[in-house]
């Protein structure tokens, strides 16, 4: 056997492995929204980003931080906080966008707490306005 067919057959599977992993499917991300008006016109809510893998299970991979929560860990401190800087900025963005959508929080809010990373993350905050008959109407709390 030459050298020439022996690298095809080494060759051609591990080109066949690589067209077949850009075929998986990617993670899908799971969004939610949940708004809170109080009986005294306060209104809060939570934003919610979750990765979904194809299997239907949920990513995680270790400790989110809070905001605010000192100190770095995990792959380095400088490749870690840029991963955790550019997801707290891409939810925010989204948070914003779907604030603008729903006309919830008009005049900006308040975060009260967030955790950014791990396949979960989370934004909880208050509108700095209070709540209006339309907005109770169309904000309806569930039970």
């Amino acid at each position: 056997m030459d050298y020439k067919n022996l690298l095809h057959m080494l060759f051609v599977p591990l080109f066949l492995a690589a067209c077949a992993s850009d075929q998986m499917k990617q993670s899908e991300i799971e969004e939610m929204f949940v708004t809170d008006i109080k009986s005294n016109g306060i209104k809060l809510f939570n934003y919610s980003v979750t990765m979904i893998r194809p299997d239907g299970s949920h990513r995680v991979s270790g400790r989110g931080k809070s905001e605010g929560e000192a100190g770095v860990s995990g792959g380095g401190p400088a490749g870690w906080y840029g991963r955790e800087s550019g997801m707290k900025e891409k939810m925010h963005e989204k948070l914003n966008t779907r604030l603008t959508e729903t006309g919830y929080c008009r005049d900006g809010y308040i975060v009260l707490g967030s955790s950014i990373g791990g396949g979960r993350s989370f934004i909880r905050g208050e509108c700095k306005e209070g709540a209006t008959e339309d907005d109770r109407k169309k904000f309806a709390n569930s039970q």
